[in-house]
């Protein structure tokens, strides 16, 4: 399942291992999608419901109830989708490429505001674990335009980005536009 939205809040390291205080966890990303929204809400719903009815069915002994689902809807109309990779599973680090699917160099850092291509693979809880859900795991993601400090670029990693993705008009390394983080100017304390 593929979509396109912009990066918000927080927006983790695309390659170094991620951390909370000082101590590994998962590698979370949430992404604000704006256009074809009730056909994402719906295929996300079904996703989620049937992987919650299904850890019902599995799940011996009392169950926690659910994770919350990994999208909400926005007062605006689009969507936001929570994505995650574990480390310890192997989910990260991922494929993250430009628009000419070369992977994204170390030096890169990603700020809010980031319209990327992104495929997912919905994860079913296990009967093991203490509430039933589904998780969203990143297989690749694609910079169609970047918003950085500096400059940008991107990484990789086992799933297929040729047969993933297409080369599309948008952000390049080898001739980056990027957009700088949006500032208020000095302003004069007089006015």
């Amino acid at each position: 399942m593929k979509f396109t939205g912009t990066f918000e809040g927080y927006i983790p390291h695309h390659s170094n291992p991620p951390t909370y205080q000082q101590q590994p966890c998962n590698w979370r990303l949430k992404i604000r999608v704006t256009e074809d929204t009730d056909e994402l809400l719906t295929e996300l719903g079904e996703i989620y419901d049937n992987a919650c009815k299904w850890w019902k069915e599995k799940k011996s002994g009392k169950g926690g109830g659910y994770w919350p689902a990994p999208f909400t809807t926005n007062e605006d109309g689009s969507v936001t989708v929570t994505v995650s990779a574990n480390p310890s599973y192997k989910e990260f680090p991922f494929p993250i490429v430009d628009g000419e699917l070369v992977p994204i160099n170390r030096d890169v850092t990603f700020k809010e505001g980031t319209l990327a291509l992104i495929q997912i693979k919905p994860k079913v809880m296990s009967p093991k674990s203490l509430k039933g859900g589904v998780r969203l795991v990143p297989q690749g993601i694609q910079i169609l335009k970047a918003v950085t400090f500096n400059g940008s670029d991107s990484g990789g990693e086992e799933f297929s980005v040729a047969t993933a993705f297409k080369k599309q008009k948008g952000f390049r390394q080898s001739k980056p536009a990027v957009e700088e983080p949006a500032t208020v100017p000095n302003e004069d304390d007089d006015f």
